[in-house]
This record gives C-alpha cells, structure tokens and sequence, in this order.
C-alpha cells in the first residue's frame, strides 16, 4: 500500500464532474492505496453572477438548439443513473461557483471537503437549488457537520478564500488543464473525464508506480 494525493479539477456546474465524483469514491474503496483527494477549483462559466439562471436556457444556447441539448441532457441522465445519480435538469439553476469553491476550501480545514462537495453537487443537480445563495450554502455547511456552518458561509461571503479559489484556477491553466474532471495523481500523471473507476484505479498505480 502507498499513500496517493489525488487532486481533482472540477466545477459545480458540470454534471461529468458530479459522475466521476462517484467514480472517485468507487476507486478510493476498491484500491489498495490510501488516497487523500483534494478539490480544485475551476470554472466553467466565470461570467455568471450569484443571482443564478434557468440552466437549460444556458446550455441550449451553448449546444446550438434543444435536439442537441435534449441528446446531451439524456446521456448525462443516463450516466448518472448508472452511478445513483437522480439528476433533474428541468430544476436546474447556474450561477457563479466562486462561493461553492470558497465553502469547499473552507471545508477541506476541517477535512470535511468530500461531503461539502457531494452536497453542492447534489444541490446543484438533484434539488435545482442556486449554490450561490447563501441559504443553500448554510444548508450544506451544516449538513456536512461544519464546525461552524454559519461562520464558515459568513467567511465565504467576505470572499476570504477567494484568493487560493483563484490560484487554483490559475493552476490548471498553467498545468494545460481545459476540460473537467480532471484527475491528477501527485502531480505525475492525470486523467480527464467521468472515467470509470478502473481507470482512476489505474492512475493511483501509476502514481506510485
């Protein structure tokens, strides 16, 4: 056995990353290794602003009509269900994830980043909720047993996890990261997209290999 820091890009916003969080949990389990995760940030949509819109309105512009949003929708239901994931893009709203990021950060002081993570994630897909708003914010800090949920969602507030939220960012650019999830296993070598967890289980060997 060998201890594995696996960093992971992702962003709220993106269905894929919320599949191969699950991946990443099946891969932890089934791996002989001690994997430690770390969340990055990175941001699909940075123009958005915290007050949230439709989703869909969002994406069939992005995909160039409702048949391609329809057919893009329908693999991520699919692939979501595969892995226990109810998603409801008909509920969805996009908003800015910078506080997303900043509660995960905050999270992760307290080694309670994995479940702030699953919370957004599943807030964002599954319950249409605008993970911008503070009230959703508070929600998952507290159901993720934060120390001090409302501190933690004031600190976010205040931007004071701004800063290393930024240089995440800033990392994947300079590390060539352009799509998300991306995994990367002490800083050797890396992986992009919901791969299954076989793959991910691959890439710890790689690591320490």
């Amino acid at each position: 056995m060998a201890d594995v820091l696996v960093e992971v890009w992702s962003d709220v916003l993106c269905p894929w990353c919320y599949i191969g969080s699950r991946n990443l949990a099946t891969a932890r389990d089934r791996s002989e290794h001690d994997v430690t995760v770390v969340w990055r940030a990175f941001q699909l949509d940075p123009g958005l602003g915290t007050e949230g819109v439709t989703n869909r309105e969002r994406l069939v512009s992005k995909f160039g009509g409702e048949a391609n949003y329809e057919a893009a929708t329908d693999r991520v239901r699919a692939a979501g269900a595969a892995v226990g994931i109810d998603f409801d893009p008909s509920s969805t709203l996009a908003a800015n994830t910078l506080r997303a990021h900043q509660l995960a950060a905050i999270a992760a002081d307290e080694g309670k980043a994995d479940p702030v993570v699953a919370g957004l994630f599943s807030a964002q897909f599954e319950l249409g909720r605008n993970v911008a708003d503070p009230v959703t914010l508070t929600e998952v800090a507290t159901a993720a047993a934060l120390d001090d949920p409302r501190g933690a969602v004031e600190a976010v507030l205040a931007d004071e996890r701004l800063a290393g939220v930024r240089a995440d960012i800033a990392d994947a650019a300079e590390l060539g990261i352009r799509g998300i999830p991306t995994f990367v296993a002490e800083r050797r070598v890396g992986v992009s997209g919901a791969v299954p967890p076989a793959t991910l289980m691959d890439l710890f060997d790689r690591a320490v290999g």
